[in-house]
């Protein structure tokens, strides 16, 4: 693992013209995973559509090297209903794929780029954050109960899936 002073990564939104980078990135990280399933597979033209519905997309970029990212998506009725929770969609926020660049694992990543994107979100006015995680990926499961609460697991394209919650109301300690 390679340690990283959290006062030098800086936080860049990407756009189209820099997709086919992000996305051979993605792709890279995917391959190296030990479990590469829990990572959906993306396409230049489904994360074009995504842009164009509001999706963000974040790398955070570490001495030149990007070594992670994540995505704040809007969240649809489907997703609400599911989930079970009695709240307007349009003010919730849903936590897309990320990942981090496995010479720097161990550094609270994932942690830092969920707690850094609740900011984000709150900046741009929703009130919600929901997060849907592969039951099995203990990792991530693990990193996500320190900023909500598992309200239900469900089932998307028969598997089981975790749902966590977090009110962006609520503001803890930046790392």
């Amino acid at each position: 693992m390679t340690k990283i002073d959290y006062s030098k990564l800086e936080r860049l939104e990407l756009d189209k013209e820099n997709i086919d980078d992000y996305l051979g990135y993605f792709n890279l990280i995917k391959q190296g995973m030990t479990n590469p399933d829990f990572m959906m597979d993306l396409s230049k033209d489904y994360l074009i559509k995504m842009i164009d519905k509001g999706t963000h997309i974040y790398v955070y970029i570490y001495k030149g090297f990007v070594i992670s990212s994540g995505m704040l998506l809007p969240c649809d009725r489907n997703a609400i209903k599911l989930s079970g929770l009695d709240i307007d969609y349009h003010e919730v926020v849903e936590y897309g794929p990320q990942f981090v660049h496995p010479d720097y694992r161990g550094n609270h990543l994932q942690y830092f780029m969920i707690d850094d994107l609740r900011y984000v979100a709150k900046s741009l006015g929703f009130k919600y954050a929901i997060g849907v995680i592969n039951e099995k990926n203990e990792y991530s499961n693990n990193n996500a109960k320190k900023w909500g609460f598992l309200i239900k697991k469900i089932k998307i394209d028969g598997k089981m899936e975790n749902v966590y919650f977090n009110d962006l109301a609520y503001q803890e300690k930046r790392i």
